[in-house]
């Protein structure tokens, strides 16, 4: 069962089907596709044009102003319904069923009434980790390791006719306060209202959301640092487009809005702590709010949400246990597809580097060129203790000629990190 047809809902419900599951897809407004349909984003940023994406793109046609909003939600009807699933539109996720931190299904509101749906696998594409949040699942929204609450700015388009780029960003909102996202609709109705033949859009376009506590979460270090994992699901690359100011200690240094950057995804980023049987994919999978920043290119969701259907149905054979697939197979299937490349099938994980590239990447702390020093700070923050050695190696002579103990020298290495830092 998938709840939520978005941007990386409707690929994760075609991928499960395609792959043998029963599948079920709810939504609760009446067309597919999420931001780059309802949300009138109907144009890509940046991110990778492979696998999945590059499928969608031979069906629909991007022009200079990108594609037709409308054409591709109806594509992606087609496509589900020709994989064998169903969808169930104007229907609610409102609740979940769990056993002992086993998901078994969900409880929807649908036009009939109330009921729940059983399901031995669930991916929550809900874009705010709503199943996963009703299940107990840890969350995260926003608010910094220092408690400054910092969102991105969001949007709700107006829809003009025979117009599917819209891209708006002017307030900031909270997803999952009825509330706030209900006062957003009211207030930018009222002003379609004074423009004639204008419509309001139906989905608020929000960059951030509320984020799952997975098994790992992706961090700004590991994108920067170009980390590789053994169980990458997704691949991704972007710059970091934030629309609010970063937290990350290395973004703080240098401007987050910088250099495009490759990055992997691992699949333990899509599993909940504790929970078993549900898959969080798109914004509200298990990420630091500025690495989010990097990771959220459509194009890669669409990547991200088509592998995580394919997972979903390997572990429907297992009764819904999504830690026990065999993510080898399921990366050499999204191999032979183009979603990932033929590396991630011997990946490793990369870190803890080694000291000599620790040593390498303190000596770029000073150069000129922005992409690499981000990278040199990346590894140097992700490898602390290791980089104040290479570092206090480096300690003047006239301190070791004084007879400077180890203590001593750390705290000299420190300072020449800050300095570098500051510049």
């Amino acid at each position: 069962m998938v709840v939520g047809g978005g941007t990386s809902g409707a690929p994760a419900g075609i991928a499960a089907a395609k792959s043998g599951a029963k599948t079920l897809v709810i939504e609760y407004l009446h067309e597919l596709g999420g931001v780059g349909t309802v949300g009138l984003i109907a144009n890509y940023w940046y991110g990778r044009r492979t696998g999945f994406t590059q499928y969608v793109e031979q069906y629909v046609k991007s022009g200079p102003n990108g594609w037709n909003a409308a054409e591709k939600a109806e594509w992606l009807r087609r496509e589900l319904t020709r994989s064998g699933a169903e969808i169930w539109f104007g229907v609610l996720g409102c609740g979940v069923l769990c056993d002992a931190g086993q998901v078994r299904g969900v409880v929807v509101a649908t036009p009939q009434g109330r009921g729940a749906v059983l399901a031995t696998t669930v991916i929550d594409a809900t874009g705010n980790c709503d199943v996963a949040a009703w299940a107990g699942a840890p969350t995260e929204y926003s608010v910094s390791d220092r408690g400054s609450l910092n969102v991105q700015i969001a949007g709700f388009p107006e829809r003009p006719l025979k117009k599917s780029y819209v891209n708006t960003c002017y307030t900031m909102v909270d997803d999952t306060d009825v509330l706030d996202v209900w006062h957003l609709m009211v207030w930018k109705t009222d002003r379609s209202e004074q423009a004639v033949g204008v419509r309001r859009g139906q989905l608020v376009d929000s960059r951030e959301r509320r984020r799952v506590v997975g098994d790992y979460t992706l961090t700004v270090e590991d994108l920067l640092s170009g980390r590789t994992f053994p169980d990458t699901i997704s691949q991704h690359y972007s710059n970091f487009d934030a629309a609010a100011f970063p937290d990350s200690r290395v973004l703080l240094v240098s401007d987050a809005k910088g250099p495009c950057f490759h990055a992997d995804l691992p699949y333990r980023c899509l599993l909940p702590k504790a929970l078993d049987g549900l898959l969080v994919v798109g914004l509200g999978a298990s990420a630091q709010r500025d690495a989010m920043t990097l990771i959220r290119m459509q194009p890669d969701l669409q990547n991200q949400g088509y592998a995580a259907g394919v997972a979903a149905a390997a572990a429907v054979k297992l009764g819904g246990h999504t830690r026990r697939i065999d993510l080898k197979a399921v990366q050499q299937q999204l191999i032979s597809e183009g979603v990932l490349d033929e590396r991630i099938a011997t990946d490793k994980d990369s870190f803890p580097l080694s000291l000599k590239e620790v040593r390498r990447a303190v000596e770029k702390l000073n150069t000129a060129d922005n992409r690499e020093r981000l990278s040199a700070l990346a590894v140097v923050l992700a490898h602390g203790p290791q980089a104040i050695s290479s570092v206090a190696e480096t300690v003047p002579r006239s301190a070791r000629r004084h007879g400077a103990n180890s203590s001593t020298r750390e705290c000299w290495a420190s300072s020449a990190m800050r300095r570098a830092f500051r510049r």
